[in-house]
């Protein structure tokens, strides 16, 4: 649990006509929860199941937030892995987003928010032929499931 105070504007949630707005402090509590399981039963394979989820509460606002993740690790092939992982998320709005944790590029880290509906995949692949040489290649896609896709014309 996070809470903290912020600028809220009684405006914002009142349908009357307030002739003048007034700003106040108000607390802004986050409550997150993460739970997550690791499964090393394969001799190459590593499998981790992460579920996510957040709540806020902003005056009368109220946002929530969930996502399940599922990442696989191959490291069969000598010198080599390769990484697969997959999110599924659905959140309220942008306040009530998740940051998950996805596998990168050596000497790199990187957390990604998500928000809204949507499914992030991400494929890493890591190659080492010698000590000398690391030759490593990632790919990620994310897909929102309540954004529209625009044609786009030239003018």
């Amino acid at each position: 649990m996070k809470s903290k105070q912020k600028d809220y504007n009684a405006t914002d949630e009142s349908d009357e006509e307030i002739v003048e707005p007034t700003t106040t402090l108000r607390y802004n509590t986050n409550h997150a929860v993460r739970i997550q399981y690791n499964n090393l039963s394969l001799s190459n394979f590593i499998f981790k199941t992460t579920l996510s989820g957040t709540y806020l509460l902003f005056g009368q606002k109220r946002s929530k937030g969930y996502s399940i993740s599922e990442n696989i690790r191959y490291t069969g092939i000598k010198n080599s892995r390769i990484d697969f992982s997959t999110s599924y998320f659905n959140t309220d709005n942008y306040e009530a987003r998740i940051y998950n944790y996805e596998s990168s590029l050596l000497y790199s880290f990187s957390m990604s928010p998500y928000y809204y509906k949507g499914l992030r995949n991400v494929l890493l692949i890591s190659l080492t032929p010698n000590r000398h040489i690391n030759i490593t290649a990632k790919y990620g896609h994310t897909l929102y499931f309540n954004r529209q896709r625009y044609k786009c014309e030239a003018l």
